[in-house]
């Protein structure tokens, strides 16, 4: 048994053989500190008669055991750049190198690519997941040897992929002794159907909030909350897709420029035709990706502009009962002003013009007119002024307009 020390690297290798059509699983510890198993090196050999191996790695496991590295990167030619931290920081990429034999021709071919999912769950969408293809091929045509690596697969992906690759095997040999883009098809493929599943996983849930959307007063600030997450979850399936299709794009080109360097025959040409064809897909989805996108902006602006007419309503409500008081305090303000200056008067002059004479009758006096005298043009004069004060410091809106039109 491996110590912990050694189970850092210790990964599952599949191992085909064409003569006999045999698959062998393996645990395959990288590190040559260890005796037990065999090592990826120990496949590489000219003479090994093995015609496909497909490995799964945790690529951090590897990363962190430098012995580890070094033998993969050996036996699968990884070049160093594979190792960096923006290429492992990166959300999506393709590569190719070609090796030079020692007569100069051609030789071993490594191509490496990555791809990123988010799949949001039907029924919440707080609960996703994300899904790495990270994946190395290492070709040798002088063998007809292929080495496939997936780093980080999720456990659940192992078994289709893996069942994938091997029918892939068995019934390309033709393709697999001429082409190091053979395995690609049936990886791609697992890839667009993942894709496949974040997207419409992401519609459903945007359609949900279109059939349920709600215009009463009770729209809160969680549901704001819940639609901009959901927005969130929706640019990154953009993103992952529009990087999946330029790498995509990437890889089927390079593959074009290799048949033509190569002379490639009808096996390249199908395994070309298989990439467009999920080239074309993965487009499609990004199309469909963008549009709940779009959809989902729609609904957020809605719900905005549904708040922001409610909020006007409310405010005219408001400016409706405002002027009812307005107007109400104005009534209590023009018979304040009729009123005041009377009580005025009479406070100035401080004399009686009623009272009782000697017999107990109730008189007035004589002089009463001088109190009309001066009381009623005082509340008039008053009253006007104020009335002139008003109109002058508030105009109407209809004057305004008037300004605006004679561009006062």
């Amino acid at each position: 048994m491996l110590d912990d020390a050694k189970k850092c690297a210790a990964k599952t290798a599949h191992i085909w053989r064409k003569s006999d059509g045999v698959w062998i699983e393996q645990t395959v510890p990288a590190c040559s500190q260890t005796d037990e198993g065999v090592r990826p090196g120990d496949y590489t050999t000219p003479d090994d008669p093995i015609d496909v191996s497909i490995w799964f790695i945790q690529a951090d496991n590897a990363r962190n055991c430098p012995d580890c590295k070094q033998e993969i990167s050996t036996a699968a030619r990884i070049p160093d750049l594979w190792w960096t931290g923006y290429c492992r920081n990166s959300n999506g990429h393709f590569g190719y190198e070609e090796l030079t034999n020692n007569d100069g021709k051609p030789g071993e071919v490594v191509t490496w690519t990555r791809f990123l999912v988010k799949i949001l769950q039907d029924k919440n969408q707080d609960d996703y997941r994300w899904l790495k293809f990270n994946i190395l091929i290492h070709w040798n045509p002088s063998t007809s040897r292929t080495n496939i690596l997936l780093f980080d697969l999720p456990v659940a992906l192992q078994p289709p992929v893996l069942a994938s690759l091997k029918l892939a095997a068995q019934d390309n040999h033709a393709a697999g002794a001429a082409d190091p883009f053979w395995p690609y098809p049936s990886l791609v493929e697992h890839l667009v159907s993942n894709q496949d599943e974040a997207v419409w996983a992401l519609r459903t849930l945007v359609r949900r909030i279109e059939k349920t959307r709600q215009v009463s007063s009770d729209m809160s600030s969680r549901i704001f909350t819940r639609m901009h997450d959901l927005a969130r979850h929706a640019v990154h399936i953009s993103e992952t897709l529009s990087v999946g299709v330029d790498s995509l794009a990437a890889l089927v080109d390079r593959h074009a420029v290799f048949m033509e360097q190569r002379a490639a025959g009808t096996e390249s040409t199908t395994v070309h035709d298989r990439l467009l064809a999920f080239q074309n897909l993965l487009l499609s989805l990004r199309r469909r990706s963008d549009s709940n996108h779009q959809r989902l902006q729609n609904e957020i602006q809605l719900a905005f502009n549904i708040v922001s007419w409610r909020d006007a309503a409310i405010s005219r409500d408001i400016a409706t009962a405002t002027q009812v008081d307005s107007a109400a305090m104005k009534t209590i303000a023009i018979l304040t002003t009729a009123f005041l200056p009377a009580t005025f008067v009479a406070a100035i002059f401080s004399t009686s013009f009623f009272s009782l004479d000697d017999a107990g009758q109730w008189v007035m006096s004589g002089k009463f007119w001088l109190y009309w005298a001066f009381a009623i043009p005082i509340s008039l004069a008053t009253t006007g002024w104020w009335v002139y004060w008003q109109r002058g410091k508030f105009p109407s809106p209809a004057v305004h307009e008037d300004d605006k039109q004679q561009g006062l």
